[in-house]
């Protein structure tokens, strides 16, 4: 089976069969050992702002041979570092045969350099397939000219994506250096360090120690700030705490101009733009981004590779062109604004679903797989029949069919627990 690997210089997604993982694009050259965030105890991100000088997140975005400062690890340049992600990935997901999806601003060299580098690592790579083409061949449900905005660590790369004819085709690529995931956690940091000063006389950014233990706790402020408008923050530095509360005003204010200049981009759209955020914040998405025209996609795990590839002769190509999901007769994720569309098959007499004794409508059901239990809300975008496209929720003893149907059962690999499928008459 091949296996597909999403690169991205924030989060790498490796989909496996059911399996879904993701490993973030940062490598911490620690003494003569290279760490990345596979070690709980020497986890690359953790340290991110305690050793900095000894940490290195560009190298998949630059894919290349760009010199990097002397280090015991004896590590030269970031095709280095690539390599020793790869092969720690290989290792740990026991990778053979890959699909590479790949951004839209690496160029032959690039593509080169990394064919290269994954066949050093033990990877057989079966497919160089360009992630915006991909994401637009399957999700696009008509022609015109689309915009897939790829929100990656450093810096947001904007492809146009032309669909006519039954294919879409890469037709322009600009990189905005502005807008990136970097430079939203540095200003989210310098606004929760003007809270602390004002309401504390402490400044956590003049000590490592706390602007890391700040920078850890990003996500799950984000979360709480989309549920309940505020957050606490908490640091403990020489033994004493210091707290501060923060308010979705503030916290907006922080990322408006970041999140402007994402939908401004995304407005030049003539048809449909897609915004790939890469598991910005964990996936607590800023209700500002939900927008008419607009598909957010938290990840690409609803994302598969077509069966047939182009080839030259039985050597591989670089994919910016591909054929469309939905004119072949695959299945095409149906989603606008984030929200995922009924279909008609999905309901078969289904009306709800059922967990923990409470029923949720179908149309209003979002399942979770986090903390390792199965769960079921209705705060989240309804979600189902992706979950059981992308084989992240699966029916109990009939695991290859995607449709539901009266007294299925749904469990997940990822977590414990079963979703009962029910009809309610009235």
């Amino acid at each position: 089976m091949t296996d597909i690997l999403f690169i991205s210089d924030n989060n790498l997604l490796i989909r496996k069969g059911r399996e879904i993982h993701r490993s973030q694009g940062y490598a911490w050259l620690k003494d003569e050992q290279v760490f990345f965030d596979t070690d709980p105890l020497n986890n690359a991100v953790k340290h991110c702002h305690l050793a900095p000088q000894q940490i290195h997140n560009r190298y998949w975005q630059q894919c290349d041979e760009s010199a990097i400062a002397p280090n015991a690890a004896g590590m030269r340049h970031a095709a280095d570092l690539v390599w020793c992600h790869l092969r720690e990935l290989q290792q740990q997901h026991s990778l053979n045969e890959v699909a590479l999806v790949v951004p839209s601003h690496y160029q032959a060299a690039n593509l080169k350099l990394l064919l290269g580098v994954a066949q050093a690592s033990g990877l057989h790579v079966a497919a160089l397939i360009n992630a915006a083409s991909l994401v637009v061949s399957q999700l696009a449900t008509g022609d015109g000219i689309f915009r897939y905005l790829d929100v990656q660590l450093h810096q947001t790369v904007c492809s146009e994506v032309t669909v006519e004819n039954g294919m879409a085709r890469l037709t322009d690529v600009e990189v905005l250096h502005e807008i990136s995931a970097q430079a939203m956690q540095d200003s989210l940091l310098k606004s929760m360090q003007h809270n602390f000063i004002q309401s504390d006389r402490f400044d956590p950014l003049h000590y490592a120690e706390t602007e890391q233990q700040l920078f850890d706790q990003i996500p799950q402020a984000a979360q709480k700030i989309e549920e309940q408008g505020k957050t606490s923050l908490l640091v403990e530095h020489q033994g004493k705490l210091h707290s501060v509360n923060i308010d979705a005003k503030q916290w907006h204010a922080a990322l408006q101009s970041q999140l402007d200049g994402l939908l401004s981009s995304a407005a030049k759209s003539a048809v449909q733009s897609f915004i790939q955020l890469n598991y910005l914040f964990d996936n607590s998405i800023p209700k500002v981004l939900q927008q008419d025209g607009v598909t957010l996609l938290v990840d690409l795990s609803q994302i598969g590779v077509p069966d047939t590839m182009p080839d030259a002769d039985g050597e591989l190509i670089y994919a910016t062109e591909i054929s469309m999901a939905a004119s072949s007769g695959n299945k095409a994720a149906e989603v606008e604004a984030g929200v995922e569309k009924p279909r008609a098959n999905l309901k078969n007499g289904v009306t709800h679903l059922l967990h923990a004794g409470l029923a949720i409508p179908l149309e209003q059901a979002h399942i979770s797989t986090n903390d390792n239990q199965l769960s079921l809300s209705q705060d989240g975008q309804p979600n189902t029949q992706s979950m059981l496209d992308s084989d992240q929720v699966f029916i109990v003893n009939a695991p290859e069919r995607k449709n539901l149907q009266t007294n299925d059962r749904l469990g997940s690999n990822l977590a414990d627990g079963v979703i009962t499928v029910i009809q309610v008459v009235n």
